[in-house]
């Protein structure tokens, strides 16, 4: 049967899926995403892309794929037993009200999934809310996924007791819900991202421009970078966070044990330059009241006045081509950290190596002074000692020494590894009271500010500029990419500081430290390295921060031209200069 893919009665031209499969001790947990695109007219622009995905996956307990076949999973609300039934993405990610799922067949190395229900988009009719979707999409299975299959013992059918049910995920039940569905989403969309697939929905919008860079920089340098997510074990949804709030946002940290393997690879000759195990950690920001407006809510394009929504204008108007600077709508990934894990056994076997390496470095040494000590000794003793003898203390000493002396030397070296590590955790922890003190500062011109906000669009703007081709054609640069960075392929925010901030007739110039943790790529090799960089960026805080959501028209002050200000500099009707920093931080120096 044919591929097919159907939402609010609209058939999409383009069906794909993946599935990811992993063994349990007990069973097997899979992951569906199916994504379809169309040019459909009587689709919405901004519907023409969607997917479905079971966030969390499901676990069957079963040990052979073929046992998979013909079971089906019901949802008659958005959860039940089995845990939720999965999210719906279009503009964003929303939650399945109901579902079916079933697997029809599995052969030929390929899964058959048919999958329908109702799940909500929010815009205007008939793509609003319980929206009927349809599919049946056969998914190539990976040679791993099939081998897992063919090695596993098969249960007995009258020993499968139950049809199924979701992974445990952490969640807090104080009055503020951590947004695990969103993190989630990110990781999964992240490791699909690097596999070829969509940018992450989850991401805002500066992320997502990041990513793009990121892999234009990659493909540049003829790399490649892969995340693919553990095949085995249990717990990778035991996602825990804390979330604080200022005046404006709740910033919610996320993490889990869902730990992935990052490859950088030479795409000239698929040779693997750096495999290491990362966690992700996620900062997703939304606005403290919890207030955002609904996709499909109705808007007159300011300009020309004719009848629009809101999903539609962000693409610009249709009507008189003009452009808007739109915020997010939350909530978001602002923000990620890869925290590399040490694999204990390489740990230990690098501890033998430099203990027996210094112990024989300082064993020659040892044996020169056993030398030394016999000869002296043998100028008082009228009896002299044998060869044999000797020869004897001439080794044992040396061995002896070299233990000793070398394990002095590896103890000195792990006590200055541990000094190292300390320094390194305490990196601009020194300046606290500064950052603290400039912060405050720039709320007194700007309530709004949010340090939080204000840390993620930093680490966004050095992002940009390391990662792009050229700084100074970005629309938030104003300087060029320093030559220590021009070889940075990923970067990592640790800490930074507010070092000052002058504002002067509204514009606030402010002077910051970064502390970096980055993989450069150097003649060849993939290097890994903390660094830091001062950066200084500008605003103009006239007009306060509008803390919800924020629409604005881009219109050129010299010849009117409405044009995405966000990737472009100046006008490109006329070339004058768009004043960027009115609307948002721009970079004016990095070194």
């Amino acid at each position: 049967m044919a591929d097919f893919f159907k939402l609010a009665g609209c058939d999409y031209d383009e069906v794909s899926g993946t599935v990811n499969i992993y063994q349990e001790d007990d069973g097997i947990s899979l992951y569906v995403n199916v994504y379809a695109r169309t040019k459909n007219v009587q689709v919405p622009s901004e519907c023409q892309k969607a997917s479905l995905e079971q966030i969390d996956g499901i676990f069957l307990k079963v040990k052979s794929l073929q046992e998979l076949v013909g079971r089906k999973l019901v949802w008659k609300e958005a959860s039940n037993e089995y845990g939720n039934a999965g999210a719906l993405n279009v503009i964003e990610c929303e939650m399945i009200n109901n579902a079916e799922l079933t697997i029809e067949g599995i052969e030929n190395g390929s899964m058959t999934v048919y999958w329908k229900g109702h799940g909500d988009i929010r815009r205007k009719e008939p793509f609003n809310v319980d929206v009927p979707f349809e599919t049946r999409v056969t998914i190539p299975l990976s040679d791993s996924e099939m081998s897992d299959a063919s090695d596993s013992v098969v249960l007995p059918h009258a020993d499968r007791k139950e049809e199924g049910h979701m992974n445990p995920s952490g969640s807090n039940s104080a009055e503020y819900s951590l947004p695990v569905a969103t993190y989630k989403s990110f990781i999964r969309q992240m490791a699909d991202w690097y596999s070829g697939g969509e940018l992450p929905t989850a991401a805002g919008q500066d992320l997502r421009f990041i990513l793009e860079l990121q892999k234009q920089k990659l493909h540049a340098l003829g790399l490649d970078m892969k995340c693919e997510l553990p095949k085995k074990g249990a717990g990778r949804n035991n996602v825990t966070g804390i979330y604080y709030s200022d005046r404006i946002f709740t910033n919610s940290i996320l993490g889990g044990d869902v730990n992935v393997t990052r490859s950088v690879v030479s795409t000239q000759d698929q040779r693997c330059l750096n495999t290491s195990n990362v966690s992700l950690v996620t900062m997703v920001l939304e606005p403290k009241n919890g207030s955002k407006p609904d996709d499909g809510m109705t808007l007159c394009c300011p300009n020309c006045g004719a009848p629009s929504t809101l999903g539609e204008l962000q693409a610009g108007c249709k009507h008189c081509g003009t452009r808007f600077l739109m915020s997010e709508l939350y909530p978001k990934v602002m923000n990620y950290n890869v925290h590399e894990h040490e694999d204990e056994q390489q740990r230990k076997r690098k501890n033998i190596r430099d203990l027996i390496r210094l112990s024989a470095v300082c064993t020659l040494p040892s044996m020169i002074y056993s030398i030394i000590l016999i000869l002296l000794d043998n100028q008082y003793n009228s009896a002299k000692m044998s060869l044999f003898s000797a020869i004897f203390r001439v080794i044992f000493g040396g061995i002896l020494g070299g233990v000793m002396f070398g394990g002095l030397l590896f103890g000195g070296k792990k006590l200055l590894e541990v000094l190292g590590l300390m320094g390194k955790g305490l990196r601009g922890g020194g300046h606290t009271v500064s950052t603290l003190l400039n912060a405050n500062k720039i709320k007194t011109h700007d309530p709004e500010f949010s340090s939080e906000y204000f840390r993620d669009k930093a680490i966004a703007l050095f992002r940009m500029a390391v990662y792009s081709k050229d700084a100074t054609e970005l629309a938030c640069c104003q300087c060029r990419c320093p030559d220590s960075a021009a070889d940075i392929i990923e970067a990592q925010l640790f800490n930074f500081n507010i070092n000052s901030c002058k504002i002067t007739d509204g514009v606030c110039d402010a002077d910051l430290t970064l502390y970096l943790d980055c993989l450069h790529y150097k003649k060849g090799q993939v290097i890994s390295k903390s660094d830091k960089y001062r950066m200084h960026v500008r605003k103009k805080l006239r007009t306060a921060t509008n803390p919800g959501f924020s629409f604005a028209a881009v219109s050129c002050p010299s010849c009117g031209a409405s044009f995405d200000a966000r990737n472009v500099k100046a006008c490109p009707f006329c070339n004058n200069a768009y004043l960027h920093e009115e609307h948002d931080w721009i970079m004016t120096d990095l070194h």
